[in-house]
């Protein structure tokens, strides 16, 4: 656990309150900002369910083209994952964050106006830069969340 025994507080159900981030916004620019990025980057999570959906629905895919656009992304994310921490040391914490929620985003939008199947694949070219996302989100969380009282955790 990242919490000292200090502050841990016993199981309480009205403390887990689904909507308890919410209050985070609250505390501060700095933690709003934190917030902010946390939530853009989740959209490419969210977004890969609906994507298979899209492709067999619009696109007409079947489990051969799906299985050879999962293994072309997976390649290409490669490179995004060698390169993370260079790009960290290079950029810092914060404009990585912020470039990789920019891919994010930009991901996304790809995906949604996709009509064609190329379309897809530049969606996952351009997805690329989101792999160092994860690595930078929690270390910028450690180093600018904890001293406004944030655990690792709860972002």
């Amino acid at each position: 656990d990242t919490l000292p025994e200090s502050r841990r507080k016993p199981f309480a159900w009205r403390a887990a309150n689904p909507l308890a981030f919410v209050t985070l916004f609250r505390r501060g620019a700095k933690l709003r900002r934190l917030c902010l990025f946390s939530v853009l980057s989740s959209l490419e999570r969210n977004n890969r369910s609906l994507q298979s959906i899209y492709q067999m629905q619009i696109l007409g895919w079947g489990i051969l083209e799906r299985g050879r656009f999962t293994s072309a992304s997976a390649l290409l994310s490669l490179p995004g994952f060698a390169a993370s921490p260079a790009l960290i040391v290079a950029l810092g914490l914060r404009h990585t964050v912020r470039l990789s929620v920019a891919s994010t985003v930009l991901q996304s939008l790809c995906n949604g106006f996709a009509t064609q199947s190329w379309h897809m694949y530049l969606a996952a070219l351009v997805g690329v830069g989101t792999m160092a996302k994860d690595g930078a989100l929690t270390a910028l969380v450690s180093e600018e969340g904890r001293p406004s009282g944030l655990s690792l955790g709860e972002l």
